[in-house]
């Protein structure tokens, strides 16, 4: 199975950044977590909203 590297958005690594709990959370979710995340901080983009504003705190439990 071929692994690709993830491509995080650039404010959304900011936001990460920002909270740590949060960014702890992320970087320890399986690849197939963190890629539907980032696809739907894309999609929002695409669409009008503001990454860090929807999902600055996804990562939480």
């Amino acid at each position: 199975m071929k692994q690709t590297s993830l491509i995080v958005p650039p404010d959304f690594r900011k936001a990460l950044n920002r909270d740590r709990k949060a960014k702890g959370n992320f970087e320890t979710m399986p690849p197939s977590h963190k890629r539907e995340y980032i696809e739907a901080i894309v999609e929002a983009k695409k669409t009008g909203n503001e990454a860090e504003k929807n999902f600055a705190g996804c990562c939480y439990d």
